[in-house]
This record gives structure tokens, C-alpha cells and sequence, in this order.
């Protein structure tokens, strides 16, 4: 696998990706990724330099998941996450985008912060595969995670159990559960009714 670098371009922030040299890139990939705006996905640059080929990704504004979910986390933090990175993987499943090319670690995953949503990164290397799916990652931050005593914590043990029952396969499912966590508790304003006499 190449390598990762941060580097700063004036106010812009880039991640930086050197591709190996017995990669390749996913043409079709990225085709789809330069031709179209993703949803939820971080649009690359693709660039060479000699014989160096690099695909650069504008993570300005966006701080990577390990430091939006250092301190203590909260019921409506993590399911907003999980529900906008299920999000962004459905839109890209529509671009016939392989999910094992999404970089799904807290390292890679990116906020971004004027919307509290996930930017996902889609790695269009052919070598590159993602052995984690999206279920496996929501399980390992739930696990790793320290939460906000002073809510209802029933919600952590409801997530654990979706996931270890072999629910959340699927991107779809685990954005459906999520929006149903979120909802549950709002209650819905009724509209006045003004009375005719």
C-alpha cells in the first residue's frame, strides 16, 4: 500500500495519497469520483508528477472522527455519524463504488464540521481493500468509546444489540435504525387548533 501525507497548501488542507508502485488506479473508479459530486463522499483531485501518481482529497473545515469523538459521546453525536456515513455509502453504491474502498478507521473518516456529518474517503486503487464494513466499525467505536453519563444510556446497550444480532448488514439498515434512535424521545408539536365560533 503507498502512503498517506497531510500537507498544507496556503488555507487549504490536503490528504495526500502516494500510490504504490505496484498499484494501480481504478479507472472506472475514479472516472465516477472526478465526473460526479458524491454526497457524503470527499471529491479527489488525481495529479502525477514523473512517474508519481498522487490522488489528494481537500479535508479543509473536516477533523478526522478520533479527535470530533475525543471526550465524552453522546446518544444524538454517534447516531448522526453512523446514519450520514450509511448515507454516503448508499449514495456511492449508486455509482457502482466498491464499499471494501472506503477507508473505514477514525483516522480517515472525516467531519465535517458546518454540518456535523462524515465525509467518507473512497480509495480508487485496485490493490486496496477494506476488510471492516460499516457494521464492524460502528461495533469497534461503540466499544472503544466513553459516553456522557449524565443521558439515558439505555440507547448504547439497543446499539450493541442491533449489531451483535446480526442486524446492521447493510447500509440501509443501519441508517433506518439510526433515524429511529434520533426520533425516539422528540415529541412531535401539535399543530393549534384555533376554534371557529
Amino acid at each position: 500500500m503507498g502512503k498517506f501525507t497531510l500537507e498544507n497548501q496556503g488555507s487549504d488542507i490536503n490528504l495526500v495519497y502516494e500510490i504504490g508502485e505496484n498499484e494501480q488506479l481504478d479507472s472506472f473508479a475514479k472516472g465516477m469520483l472526478q465526473n460526479n459530486d458524491i454526497e457524503g463522499v470527499i471529491k479527489p483531485a488525481f495529479m502525477q508528477k514523473d512517474a508519481q501518481q498522487f490522488v489528494k482529497y481537500n479535508v479543509t473545515s473536516r477533523l478526522p472522527l478520533s479527535e470530533y469523538f475525543q471526550g465524552k459521546l453522546t446518544k444524538e453525536k454517534i447516531a448522526t455519524m453512523f446514519m450520514s456515513m450509511a448515507a454516503a455509502l448508499e449514495n456511492a453504491e449508486e455509482y457502482m463504488l466498491m464499499p471494501k474502498n472506503f477507508l473505514l478507521d477514525a483516522e480517515h473518516v472525516y467531519v465535517d464540521l458546518s454540518k456535523k456529518e462524515a465525509s467518507l474517503i473512497y480509495l480508487p486503487v485496485d490493490t486496496f481493500s477494506q476488510d471492516d464494513t460499516l457494521k464492524d466499525f460502528c461495533k469497534k467505536i461503540l466499544m472503544e468509546g466513553t459516553f456522557e453519563e449524565y443521558e439515558d444510556l439505555s440507547y448504547v446497550g439497543k446499539l450493541l444489540n442491533f449489531f451483535n444480532q446480526n442486524k446492521g448488514e447493510t447500509p440501509e439498515q443501519i441508517g433506518k435504525f439510526m433515524k429511529g434512535l434520533l426520533d425516539e424521545g422528540k415529541v412531535l408539536a401539535k399543530p393549534s387548533q384555533k376554534t371557529v365560533r
